[in-house]
């Protein structure tokens, strides 16, 4: 696809812009002009992810808005409602909504609360991207991570293409972050500095995480994002993950356990928890696993179990060989408090998960 921009503009003659031109010796003529010519691959071309990039100024922005002006921008959405849930269609139901939140690496319950303008950068990228993949197959996305730091970006990144390749939908972004094309992992890259088109997929490169035990008083890191209560027990065993992009680290999980009373070595999993901003990278499953796996080594007689109402670990434990349903999803019992052994039904649903060796 053949794209030619040909923008001018008039030169204002006020005496203000005359005066700092010449103030700076600088001839600003009667028009401004920029032009630009580009090849970029069409629809009718095999490809999930479209990268345009280069330097501000250059016409990154206008070749978006040429070469796909019927695309659905999901940086131009509107946001109005108490909760940035109701923002999204309305046709949607509950299940598509929650599936493509997850998609796109925003499974935080509480943020789900939050109006649009109270989100982190990283959320609202995420948020929008949710939106977009309900709403379109088509997407684009001007100034995409341009104003996340580089490590959010990068997971944001993985996010967001995992979810468009998944889906099978189409997306195009347009950033001056030339790192962005590695970790979305992009099939064709368009730098607009050099008026230059790359093909083929670029590989993603790699990331660490890595466990630790945890002091306690890491928790309040974590509190805020946990989609039940914030209290932590006195008995429990805390481990936190650290990821490693490069030579940037940053904490991103967090993970604890606790004793079952009245089982000797048994333990079960108590808060897991990943920073919204490191969601959706597939980090989640893999370092609660790894958790696992350090608590089951100590102990050759301990027992390990989980009770989860988590889609994205769900789904991954459903594929792991380490772990072994032993209750389906249901409406689980829990003490009211009021008369000793009264219950009722959790509002939650909820899988039974016993680690297996």
């Amino acid at each position: 696809m053949r794209i030619d921009l040909n923008l001018e503009s008039d030169i204002s003659d006020t005496f203000r812009v005359q005066s700092l031109a010449s103030r700076m010796d600088y001839e600003p003529g009667e028009r401004t002009r920029f032009q630009l010519r580009a090849d970029i691959p069409d629809e009718s071309e095999d490809w999930s992810v479209g990268l345009i990039v280069g330097p501000s100024g250059s016409g990154k922005s206008q070749l978006l808005r040429a070469a796909f002006h019927e695309w659905t921008d999901a940086s131009k959405y509107e946001w109005r409602g108490i909760s940035f849930l109701d923002d999204f269609s309305e046709s949607a139901s509950v299940e598509e909504v929650s599936r493509s939140l997850a998609a796109a690496g925003l499974s935080s319950v509480p943020a789900w609360m939050l109006p649009y303008f109270r989100l982190s950068n990283g959320q609202q990228q995420r948020a929008a991207m949710a939106r977009a993949i309900i709403e379109t197959d088509r997407i684009v996305f001007d100034e995409f991570t341009s104003l996340l730091d580089r490590v959010v970006a990068r997971t944001t990144c993985i996010a967001t293409a995992k979810a468009v390749r998944r889906l099978g939908k189409r997306l195009v972004v347009a950033t001056c972050h030339y790192d962005v094309a590695e970790w979305l992992e992009s099939d064709w890259v368009f730098d607009t500095a050099t008026a230059t088109l790359a093909r083929g997929r670029l590989r993603r490169p790699q990331f660490n995480v890595s466990v630790h035990p945890a002091p306690r008083s890491l928790w309040p890191l974590f509190a805020a994002h946990h989609y039940m209560s914030d209290r932590l027990s006195p008995a429990a065993r805390c481990f936190v993950g650290i990821i490693s992009i490069g030579s940037e680290k940053a904490i991103c999980a967090w993970m604890s356990f606790i004793p079952v009373a009245g089982y000797a070595h048994r333990w079960r999993g108590h808060r897991a928890v990943v920073l919204p901003e490191f969601q959706g990278a597939g980090l989640g499953s893999r370092f609660v696993d790894a958790c696992f796996e350090i608590m089951a080594e100590e102990d050759a007689r301990r027992k390990l179990s989980v009770v989860s109402s988590s889609l994205p670990l769900n789904i991954a434990r459903r594929r792991s060989p380490h772990w072994r349903l032993t209750r389906a999803a249901s409406h689980t019992a829990l003490d009211t408090g009021v008369l000793k052994g009264s219950k009722r039904a959790s509002s939650r649903l909820t899988t039974s998960w016993e680690w297996v060796r």
